[in-house]
């Protein structure tokens, strides 16, 4: 789906830029992260921390977007914003693939190991970090 279609089937919408939102999703990410990366990852807690690594990702996503101007109400337009608001391709096609990964897990019981789940939140980590470095630098924090 496109940008310019999530706009049309109000999958997102324009709205006022929300900086207390933005700051606030920020913090909400930078928690969820550091309980990641304090966790050691085991095979039994694998999915829960990658789901979790990705959630924070998306919260990134959704301050980005916060300030904005817009609100988006599913995974798939975030994809789409990455890639054609921020002009962030190689960023959304990784954001695509974590989402269809926490999507298996959620919603129909597949499970990630250890070793995936490692390289996951490792590269999500870089993702959020070049995220907020590249759009997020005036927030605070």
């Amino acid at each position: 789906m496109t940008w310019e279609e999530c706009l049309e089937k109000n999958d997102a919408k324009e709205t006022r830029e929300d900086k207390n939102r933005a700051n606030s999703l920020v913090k909400t990410s930078e928690n969820r992260m550091k309980h990641v990366l304090e966790s050691e990852i085991k095979d039994y807690n694998a999915s829960t921390l990658f789901s979790e690594a990705y959630e924070a990702l998306l919260q990134i996503c959704q301050a980005i977007i916060s300030l904005r101007g817009y609100k988006v109400y599913n995974h798939v337009c975030i994809t789409s914003f990455l890639d054609e608001v921020l002009g962030e391709k190689s960023m959304s096609n990784k954001f695509d693939r974590y989402r269809k990964v926490r999507n298996g897990i959620n919603y129909y019981g597949e499970e990630v190991g250890e070793n995936f789940a490692e390289k996951a939140i490792s590269e999500i980590e870089d993702m959020i970090s070049s995220l907020k470095t590249d759009f997020l630098e005036d927030i605070e924090t």
